[in-house]
This record gives structure tokens, sequence and C-alpha cells, in this order.
């Protein structure tokens, strides 16, 4: 029985029965195209000796049949585009007939098999394999625009592993061995600039990176439970020639664009080029009325970090140092835009009262205090979606009060009587939670208040940006 997932408009084969032993997979599964079979789907499927694959395959992933020591028999259909590194490694395949659609075929695809002549066939008469390794996918990856400055110290082989490591993850994913928050690729903001670097067996010159036709095709494509952040294929191109693909994360988008400003050769370390790379992305503001905004953003950054202290790439200490500085910005942002919202009194008595209580050198629970307000905040973060949402958090923190006369140890009155704050109206006249609604009613009509939402949303691209390219640079000053 074959195993199968959904992933978009694709269906992705993940295997079968380890009882299997012919296969014919279909052209279609839940009336979506069979596209893909994932990187080490059928490993050491002993039993496995015959499989046909359907026209609308486009690409059997790394590692897919290796070590199917059984496996004789493949008949491959006209549509295949892509048969990546180490795919039949290790099987028993005697013949095989390549369709005129192959574009590429990995290192070492069909090693440990009898079909050495038919590859070296088709590459001759072709010349579609990444066998000479130009245009393989680990001849080029992207670093902080921070090394500028240090690039010859990036030699090929640093090239080499940073992308493969990169794509090992994006494989990972494909396979749903990691979750999204947690994928480690670079990510890229709008009018970031980055680093590019390429190493190739031969000169290269007229160097161009367009997003990939995959990417294209979910640019704009907005559904409720969405990701913030998109995984964007890119292909490089030099002359006619294309070199590869790699990934970046960027906010959901609806266009990219990227200019290189600058190539710098270094043809004495085997021509090895850098090229200064900026994004224009247009990714502020989408096109889905149910989430303008999903805030989880500070968590993607998060689980990046995370990736790399799981792999040892940055010690514990630089990645508890990273992860607080991620939640003290997350906090102090939002508190920073909450405290300039016009016609939210009880929002503005929660604030006034926490600094002032804080301020108490008689109030012993500072630590306490402090960390409900950073859970509240938190919490808040988290719930905001969209401009109804935000106007939500502006006109829920009665609870939020109630707390302080719990930690205080005070009555209400008491309160008011000794830190001489109070909910109050822009006049001064007391008001009560009831009188909320009349201001609420307001809040919604406030053009400034939208304004300041929006700026807020920009803000944290902004700020994402900075920490990114700040704390990548921490993995090589370990």
């Amino acid at each position: 029985m074959l195993q199968y997932e959904i992933e978009g408009k694709i269906a992705v084969i993940t295997g079968c029965s380890a009882t299997d032993t012919e296969i014919e997979i279909p052209e279609y599964i839940e009336s979506c195209p069979v596209g893909k079979i994932a990187p080490n789907s059928f490993n050491k499927q002993n039993k496995l000796r015959r499989v046909t694959f359907p026209r609308t395959l486009r690409l059997i992933g790394e590692y897919a049949f290796a070590g199917c020591k059984n496996l004789k028999e493949i008949f491959f259909s006209e549509g295949l585009e892509t048969i990546e590194d180490w795919a039949f490694i290790s099987c028993d395949i005697n013949e095989v007939i390549l369709p005129t659609t192959i574009k590429s075929i990995g290192e070492n695809a069909f090693m440990g098999n009898n079909v050495k002549h038919y590859i070296d066939d088709f590459i001759s008469s072709n010349k579609k394999s990444k066998k000479n390794k130009e245009g393989r996918r680990e001849n080029m990856t992207i670093f902080p625009i921070g090394l500028i400055d240090s690039i010859d110290n990036i030699t090929n082989d640093i090239i080499s592993d940073r992308a493969r490591y990169h794509f090992g993850l994006i494989d990972s994913y494909d396979s749903g061995v990691i979750n999204f928050s947690q994928l480690d690729i670079p990510f890229v903001f709008d009018q970031d600039e980055f680093i590019l670097a390429i190493y190739s067996q031969s000169q290269k010159s007229d160097f161009k990176i367009d997003v990939s036709v995959e990417t294209k095709k979910k640019m704009g494509l907005y559904e409720l439970n969405d990701p913030d952040f998109l995984d964007v294929r890119l292909t490089v191109n030099a002359g006619v020639e294309n070199l590869g693909e790699l990934c970046i994360k960027t906010p959901y988008l609806e266009d990219a664009n990227f200019t290189i400003l600058e190539v710098i050769p270094k043809s004495d370390r085997g021509n090895i080029y850098f090229l200064r790379v900026k994004a224009d992305l247009s990714c502020y503001g989408n096109a889905n009325p149910d989430s303008e905004f999903k805030f989880n953003i500070f968590d993607e950054l998060k689980g990046k970090f995370l990736s790399q202290y799981q792999r040892s790439l940055i010690s514990e200490q630089v990645y508890n140092d990273i992860i607080a500085q991620i939640d003290f910005e997350a906090n102090d942002t939002l508190k920073s835009y909450l405290t300039q919202v016009i016609g939210s009194p009880i929002m503005s008595y929660y604030f006034e009262m926490f600094d002032a209580i804080m301020n108490d050198s008689e109030f012993e629970e500072k630590e306490k205090l402090q960390k409900y307000n950073d859970m509240l905040l938190r919490n808040i973060y988290q719930s905001i979606g969209s401009f109804e949402s935000f106007e939500e958090s502006c006109f829920s923190f009665d609870k939020a009060i109630i707390y302080f006369s719990r930690i205080t140890g005070l009555k209400k009155d008491e309160l008011i009587e000794k830190y001489e704050y109070y909910l109050r109206d822009d006049e001064g006249n007391e008001l009560t939670v009831n009188d909320m609604k009349a201001y609420r009613e307001v809040f919604v009509e406030n053009e400034y208040n939208f304004t300041l939402y929006a700026d807020y949303l920009n803000y944290i691209y902004q700020l994402m940006s900075r920490m990114n390219q700040e704390f990548s640079m921490r993995t090589y000053q370990e």
C-alpha cells in the first residue's frame, strides 16, 4: 500500500508497505497529481522488485530508493524532470530508459547498478546531468551581509557545507521530519541585503536571480491557516546557464525581485563569486481579510536558532541569550505601541498603575508582577491577527487590573488612594468598566489607531530583519 501526503496542490509519495513487491504509482491521488517521490521514502524496501512511475511525476528525491537491493525494474514516463543524488543507489537495476523530459540526474543517482552506460549515453547526448557539479545546489549558499568584509575566509568547502546543511533541512521539512518554525534557512526581509556565494569549476558572468516557477504559483494566494513565512525557491543563472537553486524564507509574498548590486570574483580560489544582493519584496499586508497578519514571527526566529542550537552550531549560552533578547523585544515593542493607543482608558490605566507599583520601593513582589506583565503581553501578542483582534486586546485589561489588588493586597479604593491613579476619561472624570462600550465604538472609527496598528506590523518586519542579521552573525563568532 502506498503512503503519501498532500502538499499544496500535489500528492507526494512517502513510502509503501514492507510487503509490497510491485508498485504502480497512480497519476492522481485525492484529485491531486502525483508530482514527487519524497527523499528517503523507500529506503531498504528489500521486497520491492518493480516500480512504474506516472507521467505526472516531476521529481524523485535523494535516496528515495536507496538500498532496495532486489529492485530490478523501473519504468519512467515522459514528464519526469529530476532524479536527485543517490536516488537509486545500491539497487539491482540492469536497464533504464530515461524520458526525454529529464533535465538533471544527481550525483551517483544509479551507483551500484549495472546501468552506467545508459546514464553515460544520456549525459553525452543531452548534457543535462549535474555530474560535473555545475548547477548543483551545493555550489552556492547565502551568508549574512555582515560578512562582506570577511569573504576572504569563506572557502568552497564552507560554501558547500552550508548549502548542504540548508537543503538537508529543506528535505527534512518536505518529508515531515521538522516543522516550519524550525526551518533554519536564511531569513530575508524587504530591502535586506545578503551575500550569495557561488563556486564553479569554470568562469561565470552575467549572473541573474529569479523566483522559481514553483514559488510564483504560491505567491499572493492566502488561506486562513497559512504561515506568516514562505519558503521561497530562487533560481540562479549565469547568462543562459542555470547554476541551480537555493532557498530563503520571506514574509508571505505578493511579489519579489532580487537586484545584484555587486559581484566580487575570487578566481585565485577556484572561481568563487560573492554577489551582494538586495531584496525588493512586496509583502506588507496580504489578501487574507480573515487574518491580516498572524503574529508568530518572533517564534519563527526563535525556531531558526533552536535548530542551530540542536545541531551544535551555537552554544547553549548563545542560544539562551538570543531567546531572551527576542522575548524582550517582542514584549517591549508591543508595550511601546499599546501605550500610544488613543481612546482606551482601561489599557492606559493598566500601564500607569503597573509602572507606579513597580516604582514603589515598599512593594516586594516586583519580580512576580513583572513575570505576570510579560505573560500578559505575550498572550496579547499571540492573540492579535487582525485590526479587530488588536481592538479586542486594547479593551481586555479588566482581569489584569483585578490582579493588582490581589498581588498588592489592596482594595480598589486603597490602590487609587496610594498610587493616585484611577480609570478616568480625558477630562479626569472617573469611569467604570461599563463605560468602555462608548469608547470602543469611537476607537474603531479612529484612523490614528488603525495607522498605529499598521505601523506596528511594519516595525516588526524591520525589527525582525535587524535581529536576524545580528543573531546570524553569532553563528560565525562562536
